[in-house]
C-alpha cells in the first residue's frame, strides 16, 4: 500500500469510527440489550416479529436477527414506557414475542395472535411472563395443574413411544420415529421434565432423548441460520441415528453454504461415529479450503483422519503438516509408509535415505534424522508455507520489520527489472560484432532478471501480501523463462489470497485474471483466455489492455476455425462478432480516458491562468499521445479483421483511420496502399478521402522488417 493509499484508509477508518460513535450516541441510555453467539451487544427497543426472527428497532433504523444467533435478550426495566398497543409474551429461552395475548380454555397453552398472520400456540410451561397492554404483568406458574402436568404426561406418553413394539415383537419405527421428532420439537423447553423423568422407568429413553438435546444444541451452534430455515428439519436430519441420512444433510449444506460450512464439517470430524462421514468430512474441509479446520483435524488422536489432514494440506501448498507424515513412516502398512515419503520428498527436497522396503532398524534411523531435520529447520518451512497460502492460520502474521525488509527487496528487485527491460544498444562495426554483442547483452539481461527473481522469493517469503512481486514473478515465469505452469501457480494464489488484501483486492483480481488470459493465449487455448480477459473486465470495465487483448483472442479463436462445415462457419462468424465488439468497447474506452484528460489540462488551466505548460500539463499530453497510438492500433486490428470477414471496403476504412490517427507508423500506411491497390485490380475505386492534416513528409519506404501484426494486415481467407 502507498503512503497516500495508507492515509486515505487511516481517514476512512477515523471517519467511519466517528460515525460509529455517533450511531451509538444516537441510542437511548435507557434501552432492550441483545447479546448475540459473536460477541456483540446491542442496545435498541426488541420487537419480536413472529417467525422467529427478533428486531432491534434504533434511532437510525433497525436490524433483524434469527432467534438462534441471540445468546440473550434483557428488556429494559428502567423508567416509565409508553403503554403499547399489543400484549407480550416472553419465553423461557428469552424469545419476546408481540400481539394479541389469550389463554386456552384448558389453561393449558399461551395463544398469540398476529393479525391476518393467524395465531400460535405455547404451551404454559415454556412461558415465563406475559406482560399485558394495559400495564399487568403475570408470571407463569411451571407447576400449573393444566400447562406443567399436561406437558409432563405428554412428554411421558412420548418416551413409551420411544420404546414401542408392533404386535409381532418387532420395534414399531414409524411410532419411534414419530415420537423422537416431537420430543425434538421440544427442545430445551422438555429437558427439565425428561430429567425428572429419567429418575423413573424411562431412564434408558430419557437418556436417549437428553443426549440427541445436547447434541441438538451443538449442531445448531455451528449450522448456517439462513440454511436450518432454507432446509426442512436440517438440524434434526444431521443428529438422525442413520449415517446416510445425516450424510444426506451435510451434503445439503456443503452445496448450499460452502463458504459457512467448515465449522459443522469439522464438528463431524470430531464427533460423528461414522468413519465414511468424517472421512467425506475431511474431503470436503479440503476441497473447500478450508485450511483453519484441517489445521484441527491435525490435533485429534484419529491417526488416519489426522494423516488425510496432513496430506489435504501439504496438496494446498501448506506444510503444518509434515510432523504427521514422518511419524506414518514408522506405520507398518508399507504402502502408507511409500505415500507418505513420496509427499515428503516433493514438499521438503528432502529425503535422508529413507526407503519403504527397508529394514525397521534402517527406517528408525531414517525417520530420526528427518525429526532432527524438522526440529532444526522444518519450523521455517512450515511458517512460510503458511504465511504464503493460508493468511487466516495461526502463525501467518507478518510483523513491521518484515514487512519493511520485503518492501526494501522488492524495490532492488523491481529496480533490475527495469535495467533488464531497457532498449538493448550492440556495439561493433560488423554485422558480426553486432550479432555477438547483442548476444552477451541478451546473456546479461537473463542474468539480471534470475537474480530479480531470488530477491522477489526473499521478500514474498518474509511478505507474502506484495502483490506487485508476485505479479512480477508470475510475469517473469511465462515471458522469460517458458515456465507457465509456475506462473498458473502464482496467478491461482494471488486469487486466493486477494480476499485478505487490506488495500485493493479487485486489482489483484484483475491483473491475475488477466495474465491468465495472456498465458492461455500464448498457449493457443484462445477461447478460455476469452473468458478470462472477460473476468478482469468484470473488475475494471475501462481495463484497455484486457479489451484489447479479449479482442484478439476472440479473432485468433475465429482465425482456428479454418473448417468448411456451417457448424464451422457459425462458430467463425460468432467470433468474429465477439472480437469486434470488444475492439470498439476498446475504441470507446480509449475515447473515455482522454475526454478525461482534457478535461484535467482544462481544469489546470482554469485555476492557474499563469502557467502555460506546467510539468503536468506535459504529462498528460505525453498519456494523450500515447492513447492516440493506441486508438490507431485498435483501428489496425479492426481493418484485420474487417479483412478476414471479407468486408474489403470496411477493411479499407478501418486502415485509413489507423493512419490518420498515426500517420509516422509505416504500417498502417502499407496496409492502405495494399487495399487501395487491390480494389483498383478489382476494378473497385476507392473512394477518395481528405488528405491528412500535419501529414509527415513522404519518405522512403523502410526495409526493416514488419511488425509481428503482418506486413499489409492481410489475413489469409
Amino acid at each position: 500500500m502507498t503512503h497516500g493509499a495508507a492515509r486515505n484508509e487511516r481517514v476512512r477508518i477515523v471517519s467511519l469510527s466517528a460515525c460509529l460513535l455517533a450511531l451509538l450516541a444516537s441510542v437511548p441510555a435507557s434501552a432492550d440489550q441483545i447479546e448475540l453467539k459473536d460477541g456483540r451487544v446491542l442496545e435498541g427497543e426488541v420487537i419480536e416479529r413472529g417467525d422467529d426472527k427478533i428486531v432491534l428497532k434504533q434511532s437510525l433504523g433497525s436490524m433483524t436477527f434469527s432467534r438462534r444467533d441471540i445468546v440473550r435478550i434483557v428488556l429494559d426495566e428502567g423508567g416509565k414506557k409508553e403503554q403499547k398497543s399489543f400484549d407480550v409474551v416472553v419465553l423461557r429461552d428469552g424469545t419476546i414475542i408481540q400481539g394479541d395475548v389469550s389463554i386456552s380454555k384448558d389453561g393449558g397453552d399461551v395463544i398469540v395472535g398476529r393479525g391476518n398472520s393467524g395465531q400460535v400456540k405455547h404451551p404454559r410451561a415454556v412461558v415465563s411472563a406475559i406482560h399485558w397492554r394495559d400495564g399487568r404483568e403475570e408470571l407463569s406458574d411451571p407447576d400449573h395443574p393444566a400447562g406443567g402436568k399436561a406437558l409432563a404426561n405428554r412428554i411421558e406418553r412420548l418416551l413409551k413411544d420411544l420404546r414401542r413394539m408392533t404386535p409381532n415383537g418387532q420395534p414399531d419405527l414409524a411410532t419411534r420415529g414419530e415420537a423422537r421428532r416431537e420430543l425434538l420439537s421440544l427442545g430445551v423447553f422438555a429437558r427439565r421434565i425428561i430429567e425428572k423423568l429419567r429418575e423413573g422407568v424411562h431412564k434408558e429413553a430419557a437418556d436417549e432423548v437428553l443426549a440427541d438435546l445436547r447434541r441438538l444444541a451443538d449442531v445448531r451452534k455451528v449450522i448456517p441460520t439462513r440454511l436450518e430455515e432454507k432446509i426442512p428439519r436440517l438440524a434434526e436430519r444431521l443428529i438422525s441415528p442413520v449415517a446416510n441420512e445425516r450424510e444426506s444433510a451435510l451434503r445439503s449444506v456443503a452445496m448450499e453454504a460452502p463458504a459457512e460450512a467448515g465449522p459443522l464439517l469439522l464438528y463431524f470430524v470430531k464427533n460423528d461415529g461414522s468413519p465414511r462421514l468424517r472421512a467425506y468430512s475431511v474431503n470436503q474441509l479440503s476441497a473447500l479450503r478450508r485450511f483453519e479446520e484441517l489445521a484441527d483435524v491435525l490435533k485429534l488422536s484419529n491417526g488416519p483422519l489426522r494423516l488425510a489432514a496432513a496430506f489435504a494440506l501439504g496438496e494446498a501448498g501448506i506444510y503444518a503438516g509434515i510432523p504427521v507424515l514422518i511419524e506414518a513412516l514408522r506405520l507398518p502398512d508399507i504402502l502408507i509408509r511409500k505415500a507418505a515419503a513420496a509427499k515428503l520428498r516433493v514438499y521438503t527436497a528432502q529425503h535422508f535415505g529413507f526407503r519403504a522396503k527397508g529394514t525397521p532398524e534402517d527406517r528408525a534411523k531414517a525417520v530420526s534424522r528427518w525429526n532432527a531435520w524438522w526440529k532444526k529447520d522444518g519450523w521455517k518451512l512450515a511458517r512460510s508455507s503458511i504465511r504464503q497460502s493460508a493468511p487466516d492460520l495461526k502463525g501467518a502474521k507478518v510483523s513491521n520489520a518484515e514487512r519493511a525488509a520485503a518492501a526494501k527487496l522488492w524495490i532492488e528487485a523491481s529496480r533490475m527489472v527495469t535495467i533488464a527491460n531497457a532498449p538493448l544498444e550492440p556495439k561493433g562495426k560488423t554485422p558480426a560484432q553486432r550479432r555477438e554483442s547483442l548476444a552477451a547483452l541478451g546473456k546479461g539481461r537473463k542474468q539480471t532478471l534470475q537474480r530479480a527473481l531470488i530477491l522477489i522469493e526473499r521478500s514474498l517469503d518474509l511478505d507474502p501480501g506484495l502483490v506487485s512481486a508476485r505479479l512480477t514473478r508470475a510475469t517473469l515465469y511465462y515471458e522469460e523463462f517458458n515456465k507457465p505452469g509456475a506462473a498458473r501457480k502464482e496467478l491461482r494464489l494471488l486469487l486466493d489470497r486477494a480476499r485478505h488484501d487490506s488495500s485493493n483486492p479487485d486489482v489483484a483480481h484483475k491483473f491475475a485474471h488477466y495474465h491468465l488470459g495472456r498465458i492461455e493465449a500464448l498457449e493457443k487455448a484462445f477461447r478460455r483466455a476469452a473468458v478470462r480477459f472477460g473476468q478482469a473486465l468484470d473488475y475494471e470495465p475501462g481495463f484497455l489492455a484486457a479489451r484489447v487483448a479479449q479482442g484478439d483472442a476472440y479473432f485468433e479463436h475465429g482465425l482456428s476455425m479454418r473448417g468448411r462445415s456451417d457448424e464451422d462457419k457459425k462458430l467463425r462468424s460468432e467470433a468474429f462478432a465477439a472480437a469486434l465488439v470488444s475492439f470498439r468497447a476498446g475504441l470507446e474506452t480509449v475515447k473515455a480516458k482522454d475526454e478525461e484528460l482534457l478535461d484535467l489540462i482544462k481544469g489546470i488551466r482554469s485555476r492557474r491562468r499563469d502557467v502555460e505548460e506546467s510539468q503536468v500539463i506535459q504529462a498528460v499530453r505525453r498519456n494523450r499521445i500515447a492513447l492516440r497510438s493506441q486508438r490507431a492500433e485498435i483501428h489496425f486490428r479492426v481493418g484485420r479483421l474487417q479483412a478476414a470477414r471479407g468486408l474489403d471496403s470496411e477493411a479499407l476504412d478501418a486502415y485509413r483511420e489507423a493512419m490518420q490517427t498515426d500517420p509516422k507508423e509505416p504500417r498502417y500506411k502499407k496496409a492502405v496502399q495494399f487495399w487501395e491497390r487491390l480494389q483498383r485490380d478489382r476494378g473497385k475505386a476507392p473512394p477518395k478521402k481528405a488528405p491528412v492534416k500535419n501529414a509527415p513528409v513522404k519518405k522512403a519506404p523502410s526495409k526493416t522488417a514488419p511488425g509481428k501484426t503482418g506486413t499489409l494486415g492481410r489475413v489469409d481467407r
